[in-house]
């Protein structure tokens, strides 16, 4: 039989294999996580959110330009001045009319006297008054064609100063409508740009979470930690 190992087990070398295993045992240092990795996703969500933002600025500049052009043809159809136009042609057109009539009447009554002296002198009627009478009743004829074209011309003023009035009340309603929805667009159009502006601005925040502060310069470091303290002022 051999000799007896006496030496304490505190005392005792450990074999390679149980500090091998003891190395295992024991927890390893956890690894930092990359913050590269972080950095590249926080960058690459802003980015999509701002592309999504100039998208909705691009759709609200699109849209309120339609609903300017509408509401511009529909501000010719409601211009109160062709209602005007409109009144003032037919005031000129009655007065026409009330010109004709007043002349047909007067040619009217000379034919009557010339007609009254003619069957009361007989055959001994001057032949001028004859062709008087005549040139008269052509006149009348003539006066009368006219007067008929001007009341079928004021009928169709009159008629298209009524449809002037209906298309400037229906352009005026949807006018009003439209006007309501282009401040809409603009006021939705106002927050996707002040939207857009915080997304740029924090990704340029962002930006600047990756910078190794080590690696600056002292007076680039004092800069920065300056800059910091007013940012944290606004922010609290």
């Amino acid at each position: 039989m051999g000799p007896i190992d006496i030496t304490p087990p505190s005392n005792r070398i450990s074999s390679p294999n149980t500090n091998r295993k003891r190395a295992r045992d024991e927890p390893s240092p956890r690894k930092p996580a990359k913050r590269q990795n972080t950095h590249w996703a926080t960058s690459n969500t802003a980015s999509q959110n701002t592309v999504s933002i100039t998208r909705r600025i691009n759709e609200c500049e699109t849209r309120l330009q339609t609903l300017e052009a509408e509401h511009a043809v529909l501000s010719q159809d409601g211009d109160p001045d062709t209602i005007s136009r409109a009144k003032r042609l037919l005031g000129a057109t009655a007065i026409r009319r009330g010109t004709a009539a007043t002349k047909l009447n007067k040619v009217k009554e000379a034919i009557k006297q010339m007609a009254k002296t003619i069957r009361d002198c007989h055959d001994v009627v001057p032949a001028l008054l004859h062709q008087a009478l005549k040139a008269s009743q052509t006149d009348y004829n003539s006066s009368e064609g006219e007067l008929q074209e001007i009341k079928r011309l004021e009928a169709e003023q009159i008629q298209q100063l009524k449809d002037t009035e209906l298309k400037y009340r229906q352009a005026d309603s949807k006018r009003k409508e439209l006007s309501k929805q282009i401040d809409r667009c603009k006021l939705n159009l106002r927050r996707a740009e002040w939207d857009l502006d915080n997304a740029l601005l924090q990704q340029r925040i962002d930006a600047l979470s990756h910078v190794d502060v080590s690696t600056l310069a002292f007076n680039e470091r004092l800069r920065v930690s300056k800059l910091v303290q007013q940012i944290a002022e606004i922010v609290d």
